[in-house]
């Protein structure tokens, strides 16, 4: 079927990868999960093939969809990363920085554990439990701990907000939360043993609170848990500027 492309002053690549973007957005694509081939999109749009692979390498350049030869592209369900890439720029642009992030982070995550803790299932809670078990499981002494400690902990944060029941925490967690991780990554902040054992221990308070459903015990031990993460971070920006004088 012929599409319309809509009256614009831009270029015509990005006029039709706006369209595309609202077509994914409304669903239109989702029994397959991918774009129309080039050739179908020639047709609708009537354009030539150079544009529709433009229209394609914009969106892919968002992060949207990632190019496929011989089929259409395939649409990307996780958005996560390309928007804490975007967000990262943005950060950058505007001066934030890690402090500005952990108060926006102490704003909303006491209130998640909150909900958390009225919406919990006796299932919420043996899922949380076993975060928790895992957390105090890394060997802090491999080589890849740091990631895997901070996926963890990104995965459990984002977990809280799906317990709470609001979608939109769940993916403002996701976004603040992996923020901060990119932070830690990018500025090379020292992650000591003694944080990899402080941060289990807090989620673990959290989720007891959460586990007897006490709203308020689970709304102060998150904000002793972001506070903690702020003192944390401190140590380690220290100990870099220690190291890097030395």
């Amino acid at each position: 079927m012929k599409q319309h492309i809509p009256v614009s002053r831009s270029p015509l690549p990005d006029t039709i990868a706006r369209d595309l973007l609202q077509r994914i957005l409304r669903g239109e694509f989702d029994e397959h999960g991918m774009l129309p081939s080039e050739r179908q999109l020639q047709a609708q749009y009537e354009v030539s093939r150079p544009v529709v692979r433009e229209s394609i390498k914009l969106l892919s350049a968002r992060g949207i969809v990632t190019p496929s030869n011989g089929v259409g592209a395939i649409i990307n369900r996780n958005l996560t990363e390309s928007t804490v890439e975007s967000l990262m720029l943005m950060f950058h642009q505007q001066q934030v920085r890690l402090g500005d992030l952990l108060a926006t982070r102490a704003t909303i995550e006491p209130q998640v554990a909150r909900l958390a803790a009225r919406h919990a299932t006796q299932e919420h809670v043996v899922m949380l439990y076993a975060m928790c078990d895992v957390m105090e499981q890394i060997d802090v002494a491999a080589a890849d701990a740091g990631i895997t400690y901070n996926q963890q902990n990104v995965d459990f944060h984002v977990q809280l907000a799906r317990v709470a029941q609001n979608p939109v925490m769940m993916i403002l967690m996701e976004l603040l939360v992996g923020a901060v991780w990119r932070h830690e990554r990018t500025s090379n902040l020292i992650v000591s043993a003694e944080r990899y054992t402080r941060t289990a221990s807090e989620h673990r308070a959290i989720v007891d609170a959460i586990a007897q459903h006490n709203e308020d015990a689970a709304f102060a031990a998150m904000a002793d848990h972001i506070c903690d993460t702020k003192y944390q971070l401190q140590v380690g920006h220290i100990i870099h500027q220690r190291l890097q004088v030395g």
